[in-house]
């Protein structure tokens, strides 16, 4: 039994007074909110009191990762004094100022998360909209204050997207709000630099240049929204197998007692909100009074006083240990369960590597708008995601054996138990994902090292131009180093260090003339 099924959820029950077990399917109607979504993404439990309460318990465990998306919000802030005190001046004040106010306001949101100060109301409904204002106030304040009067298209595009997929990633809402509040806060930055950028070169403005680059930073925030909706999902497949084990493991211990003892209302709800809010069902076991031919808990050597059997001790003529058939039935459920958790985790790790694929999507999209006419980006993509294709279909072959050869499906099996292959196959993953985008950078050198300058004054809008979207690309490589389920969090560090060395390489050794003549040309003004 699969832990949910495309829209259904069978649970087990044993029958009333016996030992075999009845398959009780629930299937799940469509539901409303997702009715554009495909069948195979529209999970819900039935009836619907079992989904709402589930969704409680979803909401619950993501209340906890709020205080990630806090802590990020005080390293921005903290990012930003820094960086204005490394090169201060007084035009600065404005954006120290807003940065410390901010500062204060996360320290102390965190706090109220952290001690939960307010009530559990207030957590759940006010605080993820509260946080989610803050972060957007940030951004609004960093790129006017930050850059007042010399805003281009790429002014806190990569924070912009960061805190974008970050939503998806601690937000304690559900994926429509979470959608919603993602597209209202990129189109109000969109919109705000399309507005001051109009305002700034109202004589020279060159609106197709503008547009391009806009709707580059479109594509990063559209790959970052695509990676964080199934990072969400994976996360919601996660939590309905946990909650759908721990329900049948509940109901399980419940259904073993077939009236041997009698049981009344155990009221745990009045004593532990957990239990109240989760709709838990609490029961007391009635201590007998009164003993059976000398015998208490009403044991009559082999009969209780109900006149049931117990089947709840099994014993063995051979070795003499009890619950040995229990040991045994135990084995063959770990087992079961095993396999079905290997199968739900090579499944997501199918989707990891496809987020390897959609980000190398939108970041080649986004480098097209930039430059059109650098042919390495073409070429990139195409052999970029050849290689991602293949390490995503050899991760999929054991998941779909009918579909790929045998040799194939034991060679993606052999890789799933095998920690250092896993580790090996994620690795690669992630370095053709950065080569593919690290090899389009030293190319622009080679195109735009006699030229480069006059790029600007010709209004081309090429890499001179916008160099710091090929930076913004390293986030959305992060992003997808993140989505790599099938690695430890160590092994996901590591390779996040080395995708932030090998572009810190590549913009400092690399890049710096491009940087240089990029800073004249916008700062001309400011000198």
């Amino acid at each position: 039994m699969a832990p949910h099924s495309v829209d259904k959820c069978s649970v087990k029950d044993p029958e009333d007074g016996g030992h075999s077990a009845k398959a009780r399917d629930a299937t799940a109607p469509p539901s409303d909110r997702f009715s554009c979504l495909p069948r195979f993404l529209r999970l819900s439990f039935s009836p619907a009191s079992l989904e709402n309460v589930y969704q409680m318990y979803f909401r619950r465990q993501r209340q906890e990762t709020l205080l990630v998306l806090v802590v990020f919000a005080v390293l921005f802030n903290c990012f930003v004094i820094v960086m204005s005190a490394v090169v201060y001046s007084a035009d600065k004040m404005a954006t120290v100022a807003a940065a410390g106010a901010g500062l204060g306001a996360d320290v102390l949101l965190y706090m109220f998360c952290r001690f939960r100060v307010l009530p559990d109301a207030v957590m759940r409904h006010v605080v993820p909209f509260l946080l989610w204002i803050l972060i957007s106030l940030h951004l609004l304040f960093y790129v006017g204050f930050n850059f007042g009067g010399f805003n281009e298209a790429g002014d806190a595009v990569g924070w912009q997207t960061f805190f974008t997929f970050s939503l998806f990633l601690t937000m304690p809402l559900p994926l429509t709000h979470i959608l919603i509040l993602a597209a209202l806060t990129c189109s109000t930055h969109t919109a705000l630099l399309a507005a001051v950028i109009t305002l700034r070169w109202q004589g020279g403005l060159q609106s197709s240049v503008l547009i391009r680059q806009l709707v580059a930073n479109v594509m990063l925030y559209l790959g970052a929204v695509v990676v964080g909706v199934m990072s969400y999902f994976m996360a919601d497949r996660k939590y309905r197998t946990a909650f759908l084990e721990a329900k049948q493991s509940l109901e399980s211990t419940m259904d073993c007692l077939h009236g041997e003892f009698e049981l009344e209302p155990g009221n745990g709800g009045e004593r532990c909100e957990y239990l109240m809010e989760k709709g838990i069902e609490t029961y007391l076991v009635i201590v007998p009074k009164e003993t059976v031919g000398g015998v208490t808990n009403g044991w009559t050597g082999g009969v209780l006083t109900n006149g049931n059997s117990a089947p709840l001790i099994a014993t063995t003529e051979t070795t003499g240990g009890v619950c040995s058939d229990h040991d045994t039935t135990n084995n063959a459920g770990m087992e079961k369960t095993e396999s079905r958790y290997s199968s739900e985790k090579e499944r997501q790790t199918g989707v990891a590597f496809s987020c390897s694929c959609i980000v190398l999507i939108f970041t080649s999209i986004m480098e097209v708008l930039i430059d059109p006419q650098l042919m390495v980006n073409y070429v990139t993509l195409a052999v970029g995601e050849v290689l991602l294709l293949i390490l995503t279909i050899c991760s999929l072959a054991a998941i779909f054996p009918r579909l790929f050869s045998e040799k194939l499906v034991s060679f993606s099996k052999w890789i799933d138990r095998t920690r250092w292959a896993r580790n090996t196959w994620a690795m690669a993953a992630i370095f053709v994902l950065a080569m593919a985008e690290v090899a389009d950078m030293p190319s622009v050198i080679l195109l735009n090292t006699t030229s480069g300058v006059m790029l600007k004054f010709l209004g081309e809008g090429g890499c001179v131009e916008n160099p710091q979207h090929y930076s913004f690309m390293a986030v959305l490589s992060l992003v997808a180093t993140m989505m790599l389920v099938q690695v430890s969090h160590l092994v996901k560090l590591a390779l996040m260090m080395l995708i932030t060395v090998v572009t810190a390489i590549v913009d400092i050794y690399s890049w710096s003339n491009i940087y240089q003549i990029y800073d004249i040309l916008r700062f001309i003004n400011y000198r």
